[in-house]
C-alpha cells in the first residue's frame, strides 16, 4: 500500500511515465487488484509498446488468472 501510493504521488508529479504506470500495475497485482493490475499495465504499453517489463508483468498477471493463452503472447512479445 505504501509504495503504490509514493507510486501515484510520483506519478501525479511528472505526469504520464510507462515505468510509473508498470510499477503501478506490480503493485496493485500484488495487492490482489487484478483488474486496476491489468489498467495500469495496459496504460504503459499504450505509452511505450516495447517496455519489456509490462510485457513481463502483464504475463505474469496472465499466468494467475489462468490466461495462459494470453500469458503465452506476452512472452512471444
Amino acid at each position: 500500500e505504501e509504495a503504490f501510493a509514493s507510486l501515484k504521488a510520483l506519478g501525479a508529479s511528472i505526469g504520464p511515465n510507462a515505468d510509473v504506470l508498470n510499477y503501478l500495475g506490480y503493485s496493485s497485482r500484488k495487492l490482489g487488484r487484478f483488474e486496476q493490475a491489468l489498467g495500469y499495465y495496459e496504460q504503459a504499453l499504450a505509452l511505450d509498446p516495447s517496455h519489456r517489463g509490462a510485457h513481463e508483468y502483464l504475463g505474469e498477471l496472465f499466468v494467475e488468472l489462468r490466461q495462459m493463452d494470453k500469458a503465452r503472447a506476452q512472452l512471444a512479445t
